[in-house]
């Protein structure tokens, strides 16, 4: 079985986690989808982010990965 990255978002302005609120905010578009997602957030080391990620989509209430799918990615 192979993976594949489905999206991948950059940000065009800067946003720093402070909180898990800051996550929240950010990811809670990603609620209305009707099936799981694997989302994967790359931050730097000034806590502000990269990228977005969908790593992988799965079945109705879960997400199949390996862990390699998510180390690989920079």
């Amino acid at each position: 079985m192979t993976y594949q990255i489905v999206s991948e978002r950059k940000l065009r302005k800067k946003i720093k986690i402070k909180h898990s609120d800051n996550v929240f905010n950010l990811l809670k578009q990603y609620a209305k989808a009707k099936q799981e997602q694997f989302i994967l957030v790359t931050l730097n080391g000034t806590h502000n982010v990269i990228s977005i990620s969908i790593i992988s989509i799965g079945l109705v209430n879960k997400a199949i990965i390996h862990p390699r799918e998510i180390f690989t990615r920079q």
